[in-house]
């Protein structure tokens, strides 16, 4: 039997006391969607220490390709991020309240070979807002991309996605973040995304 599609999200984390991303994936399982439904799905801890490693042992033994989500208070839409760096930041804490140690190494960027303007299109033509970003941020969400796309992802390697995702509607997060959307959109872009990562 083929290996299945992995898909992760994250844990609370200082600020997000209830993280949409857990939201959205518990959410698969309940679904109409062939896909989804029977994706391995992982939480993962907003740990810079932890993150990454939980994610590549689960992809190395148990997927074939990969959906990383996480939640940003400036997404608007279903954001494609188009690449990871190494980059970190040392002010900010993670759950279990670790900054990464300042670094005086070049800063390295990996790039998905998934063709996200084709996704996006797929995305709009459905009515959905989506859109491409060249900036995972720094925190643990672009830790956990750099490790698939510095690994099982690299260039010829299995297809690997990071996508961010909006607050959902009437929430606390929506109180303060740039955009919302309904987890009725999110299902159904994930469904878009998830076939098309596959496909590649």
């Amino acid at each position: 039997m083929a290996k299945p599609l992995l898909i992760t999200a994250f844990e609370p984390f200082p600020g997000v006391p209830d993280n949409p991303t857990e939201t959205l994936l518990r959410s698969f399982a309940q679904m109409d969607d062939d896909v989804l439904s029977t994706a391995r799905h992982v939480i993962l801890p907003t740990r810079y220490d932890v993150a990454p490693a939980r994610m590549l042992e689960a992809l190395n033994f148990e997927a074939s390709a990969v959906i990383m989500t996480g939640y940003s208070n400036r997404a608007t839409a279903l954001t494609l991020e188009s690449r990871s760096t190494s980059a970190s930041l040392p002010d900010r804490p993670d759950s279990a309240g670790y900054c990464p140690l300042p670094s005086d190494a070049p800063i390295a960027v990996h790039d998905t070979r998934l063709d996200l303007g084709s996704m996006v299109a797929a995305l709009t033509a459905e009515g959905l807002d989506a859109e491409i970003s060249d900036d995972a941020g720094s925190y643990v969400c672009n830790h956990v991309y750099h490790a698939a796309l510095s690994g099982p992802c690299h260039s010829d390697g299995i297809p690997g996605l990071f996508v961010h995702i909006p607050a959902l509607p009437g929430t606390p997060l929506a109180e303060t973040a740039a955009g919302t959307m309904s987890l009725k959109d999110m299902q159904k872009g994930m469904g878009i995304i998830a076939r098309m990562v596959i496909a590649n």
